[in-house]
């Protein structure tokens, strides 16, 4: 983490973790209102570090051939920004129906679901067209899925990892569909 500046300092019975990240620029604060107990462990040493690429790696992966998702699904847009929030990708079906694709890097929950369902929304006003959504994430709570069948959308679990050559930030390991369509039976 070379790109990464740790700091703690102390304050009152607490104390306060300030994490920096240079590129992209992020800050993040974590307080401590008291501190119980502090241990200290020796890490063992590893070369089967695996970590996961991030939002925007299997966005840039995903925009050069959505067909992994869905064949004939081609890329409108990507990182399209709203009054609340930035949808990942919007690409047009085999039928001409815009789709919102939302990414999530970790187990998707309801909120996830409820911003796609905003995404989409503001998609379709503002287009004046049918509009889908897929959410693509490694997994989903019971509950998020219960709520994105009700709501017609659509899930597709995606697997991947960041790589350790520098050559290749990410790697799609599989992506499985999770709810039937009608397409299948056409």
């Amino acid at each position: 983490m070379m790109n990464t500046r740790i700091g703690i300092e102390p304050a009152g019975e607490g104390a306060v973790l300030i994490a920096k990240r240079l590129n992209p620029k992020e800050t993040l604060t974590v307080t401590f209102d008291s501190i119980g107990d502090v241990q200290a462990y020796e890490m063992e040493i590893s070369n089967d570090l695996r970590l996961s690429g991030s939002e925007k790696d299997l966005n840039e992966m995903l925009m050069q051939d959505l067909s992994m998702i869905e064949p004939g699904l081609k890329p409108v847009n990507q990182q399209e920004h709203f009054r609340r929030g930035i949808c990942d990708i919007i690409a047009e079906d085999r039928n001409g129906n815009l789709v919102v694709i939302e990414l999530k890097r970790r187990q998707a929950d309801y909120a996830s679901v409820t911003q796609l369902q905003r995404y989409m929304q503001q998609v379709e006003k503002i287009k004046g067209k049918k509009t889908r959504g897929i959410l693509l994430a490694p997994s989903i709570r019971k509950n998020a899925k219960e709520l994105l069948e009700r709501l017609g959308l659509e899930y597709a679990k995606i697997d991947f990892e960041l790589q350790p050559s520098s050559q290749e930030k990410a790697k799609i390991r599989g992506l499985q569909k999770k709810q039937e369509t009608l397409e299948r039976f056409c």
